[in-house]
């Protein structure tokens, strides 16, 4: 253990022991083997907790995990970062979150760096994303 940090061994096995999940992977199959395959988050959670996944993943891919885990009592936030190595490493990514509001509020302080916009809530952040893009090459 280091500072704190416990392992497991399967997805399941950290649902079982916490209330909020968040994930950073690769893309799109790698968060639903994570989310939903065998020993993954949804046979460990229990209702009421809660994943936020950090990853940049297809919208449909989100939009499927959020619904499978929300039909067993979990909820998502959709929280994909921008900025790349750079702004991690100074601590200057961005965050833009969709889903509900309310677990948004309860949870932004876990998710924060210096701009955190909010996206419609229960849309696929991943949707909207390219528009914040799109906006930004306007100002």
């Amino acid at each position: 253990m280091l500072a704190g940090a416990e392992t497991a061994s399967t997805a399941k096995a950290i649902a079982e022991q916490c209330d909020v999940i968040i994930t950073m992977l690769p893309n799109s199959p790698h968060v639903k083997e994570v989310a939903l395959g065998e020993n993954g988050i949804i046979e460990g959670a229990k209702p009421g907790t809660v994943l936020i996944d950090m990853s940049s993943i297809a919208p449909l891919a989100s939009r499927e995990i959020s619904e499978a885990l929300k039909a067993k009592g979990i909820d998502m936030l959709d929280a994909p970062v921008s900025g790349g190595e750079p702004k991690a490493i100074d601590g200057t990514l961005s965050v833009m979150v969709g889903g509900d509001k309310a677990i948004f509020d309860k949870y932004y302080d876990l998710m924060r760096s210096d701009a955190v916009p909010w996206c419609i809530p229960g849309k696929s952040v991943q949707v909207t994303s390219p528009n914040w893009q799109i906006r930004s090459l306007w100002r």
